[in-house]
């Protein structure tokens, strides 16, 4: 499986390159345009999405050569999820990055990256990417590319909307939120959480729900992916 995991870092190196350009260039033009309030929330939300499905498709005619190699499929599946959280997790690393030598010159840039490496930064980077691909990979492995990818796309348009436009218009309306972005609201909500909740319990509870739903995620792929080929 760790040969498996290399030959997927070394495979979609390209990616990650293309990913640090995608980002480089959205928060110039962010800054170009006058504002960072959606850096953060833009790169941390679509860079697992992106990661998953590339990864996904790159091996999408190489399936049946996976099946002939002396791995079994549980391996196959476990170093694909591994791959693409190590992949995120570096494209997390470069987004703080960015934000620090921002917070160099912009005020709101250094309030970001305050929150990006509190409590509430870490779960706000860890709970797209946790859900994004346990979302991802089972469906991936259940339907096929052809079919799983159109039902990933309608998926992302209708939590796109739910979350980030109906919520965050949602949330501004009941609590005060002086800037736009889904970064400064759910930073904003989660400061308003707190204040009901203990940190502790609250941060406790939500890691080990996203524990269960990743294990849940590998479990299904695993099933359905011994039960059918990809199509």
């Amino acid at each position: 499986m760790i040969a498996l995991i290399k030959r997927d870092l070394r495979t979609y190196r390209t990616l990650m390159v293309i990913q640090l350009l995608i980002m480089g260039l959205y928060a110039y033009l962010n800054i170009r345009f006058g504002s960072i309030d959606g850096i953060v929330g833009f790169l941390v939300i679509f860079l697992p999405t992106l990661t998953a499905l590339i990864m996904f498709v790159g091996d999408y005619t190489l399936q049946a050569y996976f099946t002939a190699l002396p791995v079994n499929r549980r391996e196959i599946v476990l170093s694909k999820y591994l791959s693409t959280l190590i992949v995120c997790l570096l494209m997390i690393m470069i987004t703080v990055g960015i934000m620090w030598f921002l917070s160099n010159n912009y005020p709101d840039a250094r309030v970001d990256l305050k929150h990006l490496l509190s409590p509430r930064g870490y779960l706000f980077a860890l709970l797209p990417m946790t859900l994004i691909i346990s979302i991802t990979y089972p469906v991936l492995f259940k339907y096929g590319f052809s079919v799983g990818a159109r039902i990933l796309i309608v998926l992302l348009f209708i939590s796109y909307a739910i979350g980030t436009i109906a919520g965050e218009n949602v949330i501004k309306s009941t609590i005060s939120v002086t800037r736009r972005g889904i970064f400064p609201v759910a930073m904003a909500l989660l400061k308003h959480i707190e204040t009901l909740v203990e940190p502790l319990i609250l941060y406790t509870t939500i890691s080990f729900i996203l524990i269960l739903f990743m294990i849940s995620s590998i479990a299904l792929s695993i099933r359905w992916y011994k039960i059918k080929d990809i199509q």
